[in-house]
């Protein structure tokens, strides 16, 4: 699975700013019709759980907290959004074509 960053996005190639948005806007809701949207978003989540209770169960002097948020939260971020833009992808070209952009 290749990681997207906003721009690199072949879709969304030589759009402006306010396109994007408006695609991205219109497109999300059908990434969560996928059952690997729902996965990565729950991991995400149960992450963003054991990080916080790890985070109130020690000190905020800890680096603990901090470990745990830089090496699992922020991996499991990226995934799920790249996760959701592969699945969101043929729904961009579909939009795109329809709008004729």
């Amino acid at each position: 699975m290749k990681i997207y960053f906003g721009k690199d996005i072949p879709e969304f190639e030589g759009l402006s700013v306010e396109v994007r948005r408006e695609v991205w806007s219109a497109c999300l809701p059908f990434a969560f019709k996928h059952w690997q949207t729902w996965i990565a978003l729950s991991v995400l989540t149960i992450s963003v759980i054991l990080t916080g209770f790890v985070w109130l169960s020690l000190s905020s002097s800890s680096l603990l907290p901090h470990l745990f948020a830089m090496f699992i939260v922020v991996p499991c971020a990226v995934v799920f959004h790249s996760v959701e833009i592969e699945i969101l992808r043929p729904y961009f070209r579909e939009y795109l074509r329809r709008r004729k952009v």
